[in-house]
């Protein structure tokens, strides 16, 4: 739907950032295409997954370095430290989604919080032993660093290593059928992130953009697509609950 992009361009200004980086092989090339053409602005690496290297190669060949930053993985594939495999978030030393989406949104024990903090810390290590520096904006893969009990941990490495920016909640939803509770949650996990980091006012995924940003100009709004290559073509996943969407690239691409 081209009306992402009517004019807004002119009116706000807009990032759009491709979450998955290193995912698997398809979604890496899907994003480098998407960099070289100018139809997405940055990309975030999941470091810890086995395309990793595979992506970072893609983007030092082009040229594309500066616009990589650090997707924050607590929920996919096999963690880079040791104790977090003895918790509860991970399966036979493999990150368990189920397990990490569950009770960690308010708050997490004392030696599930080490553990996640030696695991934070060595994705900031391994994007610093790649890159060469530490990563200048992040995010969290499935928004794990929307979950309080991950959320001071994440913010306090960030800080440490110089983070520049980081991504806000997404606050682009029907806000009429929100609950009380879902609205002061995205209060306070904005309200906390938003002194230490550079941060858009709004973000959301295309669809979110096209069916609830109603503000004036002047304002800064995040895009989040999740780019791979389907049956020859580069597609965007929507994920709606369980289920996943996907939308040809060049009807949402910028005129």
């Amino acid at each position: 739907d081209n009306r992402i992009y009517k004019n807004i361009q002119m009116m706000n200004k807009i990032i759009i950032n491709a979450d998955d980086f290193g995912l698997n092989h398809e979604v890496n090339v899907a994003i480098m295409e998407l960099l070289r053409s100018g139809r997405i602005h940055r990309t975030t690496i999941m470091v810890n997954m086995p395309y990793a290297f595979e992506a970072y190669n893609m983007a030092k060949k082009y040229n594309m370095l500066e616009c990589v930053g650090l997707h924050i993985n607590l929920t996919d594939g096999i963690p880079l430290s040791s104790s977090i495999k003895k918790t509860r978030f991970c399966r036979n030393g493999i990150f368990d989604v189920s397990q990490a989406e569950r009770g960690v949104r308010l708050r997490i024990n004392t030696e599930e919080r080490n553990a996640v903090r030696e695991e934070v810390q060595a994705q900031f290590d391994k994007f610093k032993e790649m890159f060469g520096y530490y990563p200048k904006h992040i995010d969290g893969h499935r928004h794990i660093h929307n979950y309080f009990g991950f959320l001071p941990i994440i913010v306090k490495i960030a800080k440490a290593c110089c983070v520049e920016s980081m991504r806000i909640g997404i606050n682009l939803y029907d806000k009429k059928k929100a609950s009380f509770a879902k609205k002061l949650c995205k209060y306070i996990l904005d309200t906390y992130i938003r002194p230490s980091f550079k941060s858009t006012d709004y973000m959301g995924s295309w669809l979110e953009y096209l069916n609830y940003f109603k503000s004036p100009c002047n304002v800064t709004v995040e895009i989040m697509v999740h780019p791979t290559i389907l049956d020859g073509k580069i597609v965007d996943i929507i994920y709606n609950h369980d289920e996943e969407e996907y939308y040809d690239f060049d009807k949402i691409r910028i005129q």
